[in-house]
């Protein structure tokens, strides 16, 4: 839409008068930029929900997976969940699919995501060990760029 509002001329004569587009296009631009981030804030949002509910669920498993074995009642229970999370591997990934998209969707138009959302995203599609240096706790671009790659290589 912006580039559509850079090719409209910034004149324009109409008969004896000739209009100034200049301050309409200003207003249009910062409309777009203005409209741009609402939207990628909501979506953003939208998927931090998403993005914590998984996760959570993700690390409730790992504990109930993860717990020492000291005696058969203990495998039983371990291979009770074991068996959950089984049969919970589908959801998963359909709830990642769609969350990983939005993430990489915000990465290619340069909003900033907090880290530890990105190593989130980043660890279900398989970069264990991704670290992401520097940014202040945000994503600069060169990390963008790497999550970009890997989920689309």
């Amino acid at each position: 839409m912006q580039q559509r509002i850079a090719e409209v001329p910034s004149t324009h004569p109409l008969g004896p008068l000739l209009l100034d587009m200049g301050p309409l296009k200003i207003a249009l631009r910062a409309e777009c930029i203005h409209a741009k981030g609402r939207f990628a804030g909501a979506l953003h949002a939208r998927a931090a929900v998403g993005l914590r509910a998984l996760d959570g669920a993700l690390q409730e498993a790992t504990a109930r997976v993860s717990r020492p074995l000291q005696d058969v009642e203990d495998l039983q229970v371990v291979s009770e969940a074991l068996q959950g999370v089984w049969e919970r591997e589908a959801s998963f990934e359909r709830e990642a699919g769609p969350l990983e998209e939005v993430y990489a969707l915000l990465a290619k138009h340069d909003v900033r995501v907090p880290k530890e959302e990105m190593d989130m995203v980043f660890f279900w599609k398989g970069g264990r060990g991704y670290t992401c240096e520097g940014g202040g706790g945000n994503m600069d671009q060169e990390c963008a760029l790497v999550f970009v790659q890997a989920l689309y290589v």
